[in-house]
C-alpha cells in the first residue's frame, strides 16, 4: 500500500468513527427525550389526581378529624411523589443538555 492509499484509508476510518459516534449521540438524545416525556406525563397525572382530590375535598361539608388526618397523610405522600417526579425530569433535562 502506498502512503496515499494509507492516508485515504485512515481518513475513511476516521469518518466512519465520527459517523458511528453521531448515531450513538442521537440515540442517547432520543432516549433522554423519551424520559422527559415520560416524567412530564407522570407529573401531569399526579397534578390531575391532586386537582380531583381538591374537588372532592371541597364537596364535603362535614369532615371528621380522623378523615382530615388521613387525607393530610395522603396529600403528603402525593407531594413527595410529585417532587420525585419533578427531580427525575430535571435530571433527564440536565443529561440532555450536557450530552
Amino acid at each position: 500500500m502506498t502512503e496515499e492509499e494509507l492516508m485515504k484509508q485512515y481518513i475513511q476510518e476516521a469518518i466512519e468513527r465520527q459517523y458511528q459516534q453521531a448515531i450513538h449521540r442521537r440515540q442517547v438524545i432520543m432516549s433522554e427525550q423519551g424520559n422527559i416525556i415520560y416524567w412530564l406525563s407522570e407529573i401531569e397525572k399526579e397534578i390531575k389526581q391532586i386537582n380531583n382530590d381538591i374537588e372532592k375535598f371541597d364537596k364535603k361539608h362535614t369532615i371528621k378529624q380522623e378523615e382530615v388526618k388521613e387525607e393530610v397523610k395522603e396529600d403528603h405522600k402525593r407531594h413527595i411523589f410529585l417532587t420525585m417526579n419533578i427531580l427525575c425530569l430535571a435530571v433527564n433535562i440536565y443529561n440532555l443538555i450536557h450530552r
